[in-house]
């Protein structure tokens, strides 16, 4: 398979618009880190938290997972790319949209 069409697929699995060489993941930012920042009443979408995390540091998103914690926790982990070079892993509470590391 491609690497193209095996990022395509990785990307619907995800729930991600897919990722276009030399351009970043497309996503309504306004919208989904408002929802984000409404507080813990309701489950903060993999989509918010990308975008919450794209309004705070910038940079290019190269991979967003949900992950479950030993502690039976859900965090969404969102693995950016930064203009330096460097990339950032970024954790978000996916209850409460609290960036946690």
């Amino acid at each position: 398979m491609s690497t193209m069409l095996l990022t395509l697929a990785i990307a619907g699995v995800l729930g991600l618009p897919p990722e276009v060489p030399g351009g970043d993941v497309t996503v309504s930012d306004a919208p989904m880190a408002q929802r984000a920042r409404e507080g813990s009443q309701r489950r903060i979408s993999l989509d918010a938290a990308v975008a919450m995390v794209r309004d705070r540091f910038g940079g290019r998103v190269i991979r967003a997972e949900t992950q479950r914690r030993d502690d039976g926790a859900t965090v969404h982990v969102i693995r950016l790319l930064q203009d330096d070079g460097r990339v950032r892993i970024v954790r978000v509470d996916a209850e409460t949209g609290e960036i946690i590391g």
